[in-house]
């Protein structure tokens, strides 16, 4: 699933329906649906347009919408139907594009879609002279695009065997060559699955003389390194929507305003040094956070503003802090079976989550 986000007017429509014109060059807007319409009928025609795009405009990250693109986001990644009685499992089997001025809310719905971002103040230019995108659409209408794809599947029929053995592990070979790089094992398997598609799509172009070897090696570099920096950009994409990563700012925005301090396990309270809630303790050689949990935790829902209140549950944001690799050690391989540790601190017994000393600190621009 891709989903193209950017200001209105941006011309994010436009773009997601060159890609389906790949598939007719008479495909327009008759032949997209928008988020209002039912979940049902999304996942009825993602059923239909087998190895096909379909595009699904409209995206806002509330209300039904939100939830349709949650629904469908996660049939499309876990190759899922929705079960109904009398009826087989009818899992999407297409490529959606989805569009919309906002972006998905949640890390596990985030990572699911590739996410792409028309930058602030930029759009495409339909009245330049010689503007790209008049080219591009033309060439759409009159059909190139459409011819191309034919090639591409005259093209692979006849070794579709072979390449479906050998995609899965190229897949997997691209997909371990940047997982060092990104957080999530999803934006891995995303850089995987385009590399591989566009490295066949380029021996394709060589084969049927489009491109010479010169050229196919020049324009698979560019592809490459665009392929790269969408997936950084999705990787900060699924970071900002990580419950971890939400708690981590909101922690260290109550420490910065005084609604919360941390100390040294053998120091008292002093007043004049420590304001707010005491939320936890920091070891003296600065290895180890252990935080309280359940005070930090309310502390945390407390200071998030309004219109984006931190709402997920505890169970939730302790599976994302480990995910994230923030927790040194917990309780889940004793009889607690619990994230957090019991820890005396002087003459007082709590439950804490111990965390690397990260947690807190500032990421770099």
């Amino acid at each position: 699933m891709v989903h193209l986000s950017g200001q209105t007017g941006a011309g994010k429509t436009s773009l997601a329906r060159l890609v389906t014109q790949f598939f007719g060059s008479s495909l327009d807007a008759r032949d997209q649906v928008n988020y209002q319409s039912t979940p049902n009928r999304i996942e009825e025609l993602a059923f239909s347009l087998k190895d096909q795009p379909l595009l699904v405009d409209e995206f806002q990250a509330y209300g039904v919408e939100k939830a349709t693109f949650e629904r469908i986001a996660r049939a499309l990644a876990n190759r899922s139907g929705r079960g109904r009685m009398g009826e087989g499992d009818r899992p999407p089997r297409g490529l959606l594009l989805s569009t919309g001025e906002e972006l998905p809310e949640g890390e596990s719905v985030t990572a699911r879609a590739l996410v792409l971002s028309v930058p602030q103040g930029e759009k495409l230019d339909f009245y330049a002279p010689g503007a790209r995108i008049d080219a591009a659409q033309e060439a759409a209408r009159s059909g190139v695009y459409a011819l191309a794809m034919r090639a591409f599947i005259q093209w692979l029929a006849p070794r579709y065997a072979e390449v479906s053995e050998s995609f899965e592990e190229q897949r997997r070979t691209h997909g371990y060559s940047v997982a060092q790089h990104v957080s999530h094992a999803r934006t891995a398997e995303i850089y995987g699955s385009l590399i591989s598609a566009l490295e066949l799509w380029m021996e394709f172009a060589e084969e049927w003389k489009a491109l010479s070897a010169e050229e196919r090696s020049e324009y698979e570099q560019r592809a490459k390194m665009s392929v790269m920096s969408a997936i950084l950009d999705q990787d900060r994409h699924v970071s900002a929507a990580s419950p971890a990563e939400k708690f981590r700012k909101l922690v260290r925005a109550a420490i910065e305003v005084g609604s919360g301090h941390l100390r040294p396990p053998t120091e008292d309270m002093d007043p004049a040094k420590h304001k707010g809630l005491h939320l936890g303790w920091r070891s003296r050689d600065g290895k180890s956070l252990y935080l309280r949990s359940e005070r930090t935790f309310e502390l945390a829902k407390q200071v998030s503003p309004a219109h984006d209140p931190f709402t997920v549950s505890q169970q939730t944001l302790y599976e994302s802090l480990g995910t994230r690799g923030y927790i040194l050690s917990s309780d889940k391989a004793k009889k607690r079976n619990v994230v957090t540790v019991r820890r005396k601190f002087g003459d007082e017994q709590v439950t804490v989550l111990h965390l690397k000393p990260t947690f807190l600190e500032v990421d770099p621009p």
